[in-house]
């Protein structure tokens, strides 16, 4: 089945994908913000509207042609006015939020800064808008700016809710999202805020989260690691975040996979077989999902190895694996070059998380030691 390359609207990093994945969600590989892929167009559809529109047209002329011959001619000098066009009533416009508090108005105004520090990529900037809360386990370096350009537009709706932490707010903000390729879209970002002594602070629950599941990827559950998790749990207050430490992990990695990833744990990957084709080496690989979840957004990140340095690496989209389907797919790597027949070569497999981190589901997995070339 032929492949797809598009670009990712929010990066504009270039993706690949076979053509059964269209409509589905996945993160972009890049920035791993998730999106639709979209279905691959095709020139038929086109043809087939253009045929019948000229149809159309034929017989509206004919039928047109036919009244006329029909009609009541007018006498010799008179004036036919055409009747007056009826005006359309427009729809009406849904009414826009209106910031009414003091409250709603320094919240709009805080998320219209945040949007402006995005654009800028002002790590600095946003890190002096963060509740003092969580300035203790976050640094500017932890916090997440993706390749695309946001306007800030609006502020969709504000909701507040007493919290651990005090009187709590989670705001919708309307914003234009311009990505490295310059494609254009709308999009709606929630954002939370604490107030404290100062005023309204952000609480960046999306960031923490972030940070949690990356340093579970270098060090595992640590005390650091359930430091984080403490302030999560008493900083966000629109999320029930679970007191025992593994099901608070897996909800923040949820969260940090679009609420559509599956623990790396519960993947079960084997490598079936490969062969060459010209310079390209071909890994026939099988996956199962043992979660009790659908796996919606299966990406896996491969890195060849030889002799313990990574040679080439590739990526693979999946589609989604229900739960306990166990699914072949391949991966393939370009040599430059033809190989050396004895040469021996490792494989890495890993679950990408974003923010250049990913957690490793296999590693150093040999393959042959010879491989035949295909006749």
């Amino acid at each position: 089945m032929a492949d797809t390359k598009i670009s990712c609207p929010h990066c504009g990093g270039h993706i690949l994908y076979p053509k059964n994945m269209a409509g589905r969600s996945v993160p972009c590989p890049h920035c791993q913000v998730a999106f639709v892929l979209p279905q691959p167009k095709s020139v038929l559809p086109v043809i087939i509207m253009a045929v019948l529109a000229l149809a159309v047209i034929c017989m509206g002329s004919l039928l047109a042609l036919q009244l006329r011959k029909k009609a009541p001619q007018p006498p010799a000098g008179s004036v036919i006015r055409p009747p007056a066009p009826t005006a359309a009533a427009p729809a009406a416009p849904a009414a826009p939020f209106v910031p009414q508090t003091a409250d709603d108005q320094e919240i709009a105004r805080h998320c219209k800064e945040y949007s402006d520090a995005q654009a800028s990529r002002d790590t600095n900037a946003i890190y002096a808008l963060l509740a003092q809360s969580v300035k203790t386990n976050l640094l500017p370096q932890n916090l997440f700016i993706d390749g695309a350009v946001y306007d800030f537009e609006s502020l969709d709706s504000v909701r507040y809710r007493n919290g651990s932490l005090g009187k709590s707010a989670q705001a919708k903000v309307k914003r234009k999202a311009q990505s490295a390729g310059g494609a254009t879209q709308e999009s709606v970002r929630e954002l939370e805020f604490v107030h404290e002594a100062g005023g309204w602070k952000l609480f960046p629950v999306l960031d923490l989260a972030r940070k949690i599941i990356g340093e579970f990827a270098t060090t595992g559950f640590s005390d650091p690691l359930d430091d984080d998790l403490q302030t999560l749990r008493a900083g966000d207050a629109f999320n029930t975040w679970d007191n025992n430490r593994t099901n608070a992990f897996e909800a923040a990695f949820r969260l940090a996979q679009h609420r559509s990833g599956i623990f790396p744990w519960n993947l079960e990957l084997s490598v079936e077989s490969n062969h060459w084709d010209n310079l390209i080496l071909v890994v026939d690989y099988r996956v199962r999902n043992l979660s009790a979840s659908t796996w919606t957004t299966p990406l896996l990140e491969f890195c060849l190895k030889q002799g313990g340095e990574p040679l080439l690496t590739n990526d693979d989209v999946l589609p989604g694996v229900a739960s306990g389907e166990a699914i072949r797919h391949g991966v393939s790597f370009l040599f430059r070059s033809p190989p050396q027949e004895t040469a021996e070569y490792t494989l890495d497999v890993s679950y990408p998380l974003g923010l250049q981190r990913q957690l490793p589901l296999v590693e150093n997995l040999p393959l042959e030691t010879q491989i035949a070339k295909r006749p």
